[in-house]
């Protein structure tokens, strides 16, 4: 059975690929080869009518589940954190060139000031690994199926340095401008000023985590296009759908993917754990 060049691309045709009518009869033999013609059925039906999902999708399934966590993460990730970080990375843009006279001042009294708004970032820093780690929990909630340890050591580190430079950039901007205007003018609007920097340059990017949390947990009400995508991957191709011969599908899905992962433990006990579940 021919498995064909079919590189993950977004739902772009390969150069020098089959055809659609071709890829069509190959991805149903593949699915068929893997005993899962029931499966292929509903998920032509149910999924390619939403364009979610098309036939090189169907063999990246079939074949590659760690792409398919890959995909769900990358869409959870975009439409979720867009508008946080265009908001955060506008008020840098508004805050910073004041910011860098207030840090390049000859006055003793400002760089005291500065050297307190460092030490405050180093806290912040703390906070924000913590709400990298959240981030990578919020994911692995939506995915059952999946050991959380998993993700954890394979996102949670890039993204908690992600989000701690990022909003330890912000806390250290919003702070000097309101050293700046602490010193300009009165020091009680530099403090009110201080204040609410702090919330919206270093609190905001934080309680991020919930919206997060809600589209990570939204994949199970099949709300936005990326939950869509990981419904049907885990209920037509990591799922054992075939109510009238459950256990025969199950099997069958099981040694499938344990083809696939014989050579990667981690993925080889999610898909064991995720065939009999």
């Amino acid at each position: 059975m021919p498995f064909g060049d079919y590189r993950f691309n977004g739902g772009l045709r390969p150069e020098g690929s089959p055809s659609p009518d071709e890829h069509h009869k190959w991805a149903r033999n593949l699915a068929e080869w893997h005993g899962m013609s029931e499966y292929y059925k509903l998920a032509k039906r149910d999924v390619l009518k939403h364009g979610i999902l098309n036939y090189w999708d169907i063999e990246m399934a079939l074949t590659s589940p760690e792409k398919v966590i890959d995909r769900i993460i990358r869409g959870v990730e975009k439409s979720s954190l867009v508008s946080g970080l265009f908001l955060a990375g506008t008020m840098k843009l508004l805050i910073q060139p004041p910011a860098v006279i207030a840090a390049l001042s000859s006055s003793s009294g400002w760089r005291n000031l500065f050297l307190i708004a460092l030490s405050a970032a180093v806290i912040l820093h703390v906070m924000v690994i913590g709400h990298g780690f959240v981030f990578v929990y919020a994911l692995c909630s939506c995915q059952r199926e999946v050991d959380w340890m998993f993700f954890l050591r394979k996102y949670g580190f890039m993204t908690s340095m992600v989000y701690s430079l990022h909003a330890t950039g912000n806390l250290l901007i919003a702070l000097a401008l309101g050293t700046a205007m602490t010193q300009a003018y009165e020091e009680a609007a530099g403090i009110v000023f201080i204040v609410f920097a702090m919330i919206l340059c270093g609190v905001v990017p934080l309680a991020l985590s919930v919206p997060l949390q809600n589209a990570a947990g939204g994949v199970r009400t099949d709300k936005t296009t990326s939950s869509k995508l990981s419904v049907y991957i885990l209920e037509y191709y990591l799922r054992p759908l075939a109510e009238d011969d459950e256990k025969y599908a199950a099997k069958n899905m099981r040694d499938a993917l344990l083809k696939v992962g014989q050579n990667e433990p981690d993925l080889m006990r999610l898909c064991t754990e995720t065939a009999v579940a």
